[in-house]
């Protein structure tokens, strides 16, 4: 029976595994790096979710129908995502003293991959929400930008000077 995308089975997939410190760092050096994954922030602009669920559906399927590009700028289509689930279990039980099964790996990476790229951008366009009610002018940094320096807001002042923030979650500290 395929796995079907829940935020909350995500989340609570999140919690469980992130809980050990191995399993963490397997996601984030084997298989976050969006050679892996796909260009998240890039590809959340593509294709210009309306929901989180949105996105899910657009991400799986955009991947699907780009096969001939990289991994980097298409993501994973659902049958990858299985695969790298499988991957990521396998590596994780292989490791450490536990087992879960497949689909808490497949809706944690999902977790990292969709829902919290959805919650960022969110974030990210209250804030420069804010900061544009405040006067400053507000752009995106590209996607490649942001992956390589941590940068994801450029604000220019009404003097011309220019800063750049990071986003970041409560959770990431």
């Amino acid at each position: 029976m395929p796995f079907v995308f829940d935020r909350d089975k995500c989340v609570k997939a999140k919690n469980v595994l992130g809980r050990n410190g191995v399993i963490s760092k397997i996601w984030r050096e084997r298989f976050a790096p969006s050679n892996h994954v796909g260009n998240c922030t890039n590809l959340y602009r593509v294709l210009r979710p309306s929901t989180c669920e949105d996105f899910y559906e657009k991400y799986i399927v955009y991947a699907s129908d780009n096969h001939d590009m990289p991994i980097s700028r298409r993501g994973l289509s659902y049958d990858e995502l299985v695969e790298l689930a499988r991957r990521y279990k396998a590596k994780s039980e292989e490791l450490t003293a536990t087992s879960h099964d497949l689909e808490t790996y497949f809706d944690d990476a999902l977790c990292h991959i969709i829902v919290e790229t959805w919650d960022g951008q969110q974030n990210e366009r209250d804030f420069v929400g804010l900061l544009t009610s405040l006067g400053y002018q507000c752009s995106k940094f590209d996607g490649n930008i942001d992956a390589r320096y941590g940068v994801d807001i450029k604000v220019t002042r009404s003097d011309g000077k220019v800063s750049a923030i990071q986003i970041k979650p409560i959770s990431f500290f």
